[in-house]
């Protein structure tokens, strides 16, 4: 792959895109309770796409004990009464971030979406009309209306992201362990953008989308020119809470 080096006005609004966890909490339809010893709290979420109904629980923790896990995790989906697929997470730990289930309030596509959190193992969970559940890497969503795509940024060590088509119900491209971290995806007429960090050296790149190839490609572009065509998240991430309730 072809080096180039990129001049690029840094920008204030990169740094919205970063995960960050503070703000208020997210709002939702839930309903929870804790135990009459006071060592967990339950969060259960309840979602309908048509005649297809998931449940979301999550139980905390509220004593700290090396047997107990932090936070746990369950996503089930239902049809007329009847369970078809379901989703575990047996043991979420916050390690030094965001921890647990993220659900969206608004249907995408008439899909729901779910953001996973905890362990360097971010997820972004998809579940269509028909109940069926994809979980691919993830963390952070942003979407373009237009051809129906969801990208995700790897909420890990690692540094990678994916991206998810709605229509066709296919994974696109999935990259993880890359040298730099995606902070934000931009698009430009039908081309598709992605900016990314060192973190070591906080060089800041652009990177063009190929989804024939199944690749990405260094390129010569100022964010000037396309910084007004930034993908939108799902939420603004620098405002939610995520801590398994």
């Amino acid at each position: 792959m072809k080096t180039i080096i990129i001049r690029i006005i840094v920008l204030s609004s990169c740094i919205l895109l970063l995960s960050q966890c503070g703000g208020n909490k997210q709002i939702r339809f839930a309903k929870s309770s804790e135990d009459v010893n006071k060592t967990t709290k339950v969060t259960t979420i309840e979602r309908q796409i048509n005649d297809v109904k998931i449940i979301v629980n999550q139980i905390k923790s509220l004593v700290e004990s090396p047997n107990v896990p932090l936070c746990r995790a369950e996503i089930m989906v239902y049809k007329n009464n009847k369970i078809l697929d379901s989703l575990k997470f047996d043991a979420i730990e916050a390690l030094g971030g965001c921890y647990g289930i993220y659900v969206y309030s608004q249907l995408i596509d008439n899909h729901l979406i779910i953001s996973k959190y905890g362990d360097y193992d971010g997820r972004t969970i998809v579940i269509n009309g028909t109940g069926r559940m994809v979980s691919i890497i993830g963390g952070n969503v942003y979407y373009d209306e237009e051809s129906s795509l969801l990208f995700s940024i790897y909420d890990s060590d690692l540094s990678g992201f994916s991206i998810y088509d709605l229509k066709s119900e296919m994974v696109l491209l999935e990259m993880e362990d890359m040298s730099a971290r995606p902070i934000g995806f931009y698009k430009n007429d039908n081309s598709f953008y992605i900016q990314t960090i060192d973190d070591e050296t906080e060089e800041l790149a652009i990177w063009e989308v190929e989804l024939d190839l199944h690749r990405i490609l260094n390129v010569d572009i100022e964010l000037e020119s396309i910084k007004d065509m930034i993908l939108p998240g799902l939420t603004d991430y620098s405002k939610i809470e995520i801590n398994c309730e």
